[in-house]
């Protein structure tokens, strides 16, 4: 019943226009979204990636609708004006992020965000370009998903996790993810293939089709939207080795730079698992290797006084009625 009423509530607010009338009162600011993945059928994906981080296509496309109709789409490129004093940014100012570097990205909520003439920006995990390694955290995740083993003992600690339990169970693949979490691409790769063996999971190629190609990123890149590095192999930044830190950040620029023929210089940090997944020494090394904007998994709103290389974003819900209202209330409060 106190849901029925909120959400009745929240409806009445969002159609009066009133939250609308508040948020151009406040200081001028951008909403930038964070999606990862847009699928026909978002249910595909689930022994992968889990639910929560991929959108319908069709909730997509209601979303593009209502940035047309209700928004002023700009990118990140605009953002990095803005913070530098150069230009001014339209009121309900939104940009539209993406993570990861999965290849619907490209097939299916490219062709959408054309058709309403929204441009986003696309972060690439470049390790995981296709037909590369899958991401660690879609290793992971399917091998404790599809297992059969009943038991699997940690070779970390020597925990014996009854996999029957659907509790341990997630509490195994938990322990896995904050290992990966802080290894670099090569002992991400040692101790995956280590845990698929202790859970009998067949490799296969067949998934590296869930994830770009260098045409694909190209061609992103060649229509108008923004290309930008999400590392190499998605650690969190915040608690690796600052070498490892500089490998990740140099490398990634590097690929994309080589696969697009032109600066990359937007970035997205990872937020796997741990917190915090930035600091001071991240944002430093970004800026030495010639990074201008780079986007958190911290919510708010992007104002002209913010640094440019901490941009706040908000987790993007499923209707495009609680998007507006998301939207809308991060404008007002900020």
């Amino acid at each position: 019943m106190r849901q029925t009423i909120k959400r009745g509530v929240k409806k009445i607010l969002s159609n009066s226009g009133m939250m609308g009338c508040l948020s151009s009162l406040r200081p001028a600011g951008v909403v930038v979204l964070r999606y990862h993945s847009i699928l026909e059928n978002p249910d595909t994906l689930n022994r992968l990636i889990g639910p929560g981080i991929v959108h319908s296509a069709d909730a997509f496309e209601s979303h593009m609708r209502l940035l047309a109709k209700s928004f002023t789409p700009v990118t990140m490129d605009d953002i990095l004006s803005f913070a530098a004093g150069d230009t001014k940014i339209p009121t309900r100012a939104v940009a539209v992020t993406f993570d990861d570097g999965f290849a619907d990205n490209a097939e299916v909520a490219a062709p959408i965000m054309d058709t309403y003439k929204i441009k986003g920006a696309f972060y690439v995990t470049t390790g995981s370009i296709s037909p590369q390694q899958l991401p660690w955290f879609f290793r992971v995740r399917r091998a404790f998903h599809v297992t059969q083993e009943r038991v699997w003992t940690s070779p970390l600690d020597g925990t014996a996790f009854g996999l029957d339990d659907p509790i341990q169970r997630r509490q195994a693949f938990l322990q896995a993810s904050r290992h990966c979490a802080v290894q670099n691409l090569s002992d991400q790769h040692t101790w995956i293939n280590i845990l698929e063996e202790q859970l009998a999971i067949e490799k296969t190629d067949s998934d590296l089709s869930h994830m770009m190609t260098a045409d694909q990123i190209r061609k992103l890149y060649n229509n108008g939207h923004i290309v930008g590095s999400h590392t190499v192999s998605h650690p969190n930044v915040a608690h690796i080795q600052e070498k490892d830190v500089c490998i990740e950040i140099e490398t990634s620029k590097n690929v994309l730079e080589k696969i697009v023929d032109n600066p990359i210089v937007h970035f997205s940090y990872p937020s796997p698992i741990l917190q915090p997944h930035y600091n001071i020494t991240t944002t430093d090394i970004l800026k030495q290797f010639g990074y201008k904007t780079a986007v958190t998994c911290t919510h708010g709103v992007f104002s002209q006084a913010d640094n440019p290389l901490l941009c706040k974003r908000i987790v993007v819900p499923e209707s495009s009625e609680d998007l507006k209202w998301a939207i809308e209330s991060v404008l007002v409060a900020q």
